[in-house]
């Protein structure tokens, strides 16, 4: 359970790279500011005050972290991972990672959080039937359901929430994905947990505030 929690988490931006290449186009933008325990962002529009044990990655952290993701597109994709990456550096900001930073964490499914914004000219419907279909490109062989998708607020932002499970046998995993737009650049919060915590993931949603 503790490679797999931290591959989830490395796959979830693995999918998000690929996304990049099909997306195109942006406009200006301030990227947010992090600090010991939290994160704000006025042209996102939320703040957001890390909930009790949850700490936020340092830059250093999150720039390793979106390293491995790196890594996982180029072992997949090969030659044409590199030139995903090349593409991602342009138009995708990694603004926010949160955890909970014991051991047990990557065994007991709690969930972590990534928030970025992404320049790109498709609407938030064509951006998820891109996302589902490059999830399925990277777990062929584990079988994934989608739930009904739901509007849902965070931090006072009208998003749309889309969850998938992914069924590995010993185990199940869950990624949230709240996706909103902003002028020409998408905002997504990705939340990975197990089933169970879903309690935790709303504690996690609701400590973000409008700005």
């Amino acid at each position: 359970k503790k490679v797999m929690n931290k591959r989830i988490g490395v796959v979830a931006l693995a999918v998000l790279m690929l996304l990049s290449v099909t997306a195109c186009g942006g406009a200006k933008y301030s990227k947010g500011t992090l600090s010991d325990n939290g994160f704000e962002s006025e042209w996102v529009g939320v703040r957001f005050n890390a909930p009790e044990g949850y700490v936020v990655a340092t830059q250093e952290e999150l720039d390793n972290f979106i390293s491995m993701g790196q890594d996982y597109v180029k072992a997949v994709y090969e030659e044409n991972g590199k030139k995903v990456i090349d593409y991602t550096e342009l138009t995708t900001v990694y603004e926010l990672m949160t955890y909970l930073p014991t051991p047990e964490n990557l065994g007991t499914g709690d969930p972590n959080l990534i928030l970025a914004a992404e320049k790109t000219t498709l609407s938030t419907d064509k951006y998820i039937e891109v996302l589902q279909s490059q999830i399925k490109t990277l777990f062929p062989d584990v079988p994934i359901t989608w739930d009904e998708p739901d509007n849902v607020k965070v931090g006072g932002l009208e998003c749309d929430k889309y969850t998938a499970t992914m069924d590995y046998g010993v185990a199940k995993m869950n990624q949230s994905y709240y996706i909103t737009k902003k002028g020409n650049r998408v905002i997504y919060f990705i939340v990975s947990y197990t089933p169970g915590h879903e309690e935790d993931v709303d504690t996690l949603m609701n400590a973000f505030e409008p700005y």
